[in-house]
């Protein structure tokens, strides 16, 4: 994989807004030729005619898709539910279950080389190229995060990754120090407790450039940005926000702190506060007009300082339980 300039990992994110209804439009109507064996029945119940939908614009004749209906369907169909219908997976995965049970999805090589896509413009927009070396602070297990940062980083920017699973904070520490990583990811509050303890055992860290995401970050909460930087000696903290059901990172921080929607990927609305999500390119774990859970004020068309069209989520507060901000991290 080759960006398409030291600033922009793809030429999408300056295409003109018509353009890029074009192509949001283009890919809707291929998606909605076919529709899993699930949707069929499910719109059929709900007496969706297909010959209705003519364009993207005519998405909400389809019904929403809540969380809570695709989970049941892997209670009454294991493993996958709803998404049983493909034999053809090269691997699997499962969400972080912060809103209940974890969804279990499956993947298709090109299911999974699609859900890369919006994490390399992320990761590109926070500055990560060939020449640094990386490290992911989650463990490897079934929530594929720190896998999509992995190969994002090692086989489509060339950088070197530093891997590491489930090993003691002050180990993680030292071998950050010991290869010189300057860039490293994970959740704010990991990398809040673990520069923490560095600074209360005196380990100095230079690490140059952080990325969070996992839960709610410098989008939602911008003070968390300076402590950050204070604690890990970093000049950048970039932040990506994504589902792993509905193709990985939907939205990133651009270098002027502006939460860019990857629109071109997916197809968002935001209905009574919360978002609901299509993807538009190739997943085994088709979706329309799914409940994805985060809260959200609106999703705005206005300029931005980077030269970004994509639109600009506003409000956002990611997921909710009884008002305040669920995190996912077991330090």
């Amino acid at each position: 994989m080759k960006a398409h300039s030291e600033k922009y990992w793809t030429e999408i994110e300056t295409w003109p807004r018509e353009r890029i209804k074009e192509l949001q439009n283009l890919r809707f109507l291929e998606k909605i030729k076919n529709p899993i064996p699930w949707y069929q029945n499910f719109w059929r119940e709900h007496d969706v005619n297909l010959d209705d939908i003519q364009s993207i614009d005519d998405i909400t004749k389809l019904p929403l898709t809540p969380k809570a209906l695709v989970k049941e369907t892997q209670q009454i169909d294991k493993p996958y539910g709803m998404w049983n219908y493909e034999t053809n997976l090269s691997r699997t995965g499962t969400t972080s279950g912060s809103t209940g049970n974890p969804l279990l999805i499956p993947y298709t090589k090109e299911a999974y080389h699609n859900s890369l896509e919006g994490g390399a413009r992320g990761l590109w927009a926070s500055g990560i190229r060939g020449t640094d070396i990386v490290h992911g602070i989650q463990s490897f297990n079934t929530i594929l995060g720190v896998y999509f940062l992995h190969d994002i980083c090692e086989q489509w920017f060339g950088s070197m990754v530093v891997p590491a699973g489930s090993i003691h904070p002050l180990e993680r520490l030292a071998m950050i120090n010991f290869y010189n990583v300057n860039v490293v990811m994970g959740t704010p509050t990991t990398l809040i407790k673990l520069g923490e303890m560095a600074k209360t055992k005196s380990i100095n860290l230079s690490v140059e450039k952080l990325v969070t995401t996992g839960e709610p970050g410098p989008i939602c909460n911008p003070s968390c940005v300076d402590e950050l930087k204070e604690l890990w000696g970093a000049k950048t903290v970039g932040d990506l926000i994504g589902t792993q059901e509905a193709g990985g990172c939907f939205a990133f921080q651009c270098e002027y702190g502006s939460p860019h929607a990857n629109e071109d990927m997916a197809h968002f609305e935001v209905i009574d506060g919360k978002l609901y999500m299509t993807p538009l390119l190739y997943l085994t774990a088709q979706l329309f007009r799914y409940e994805v859970g985060d809260h959200i004020v609106s999703i705005d068309d206005h300029d931005c300082e980077c030269g970004r069209t994509l639109k600009i989520l506003n409000g956002y507060e990611g997921h909710m339980k009884h008002g305040t901000p669920i995190k996912y991290s077991n330090f």
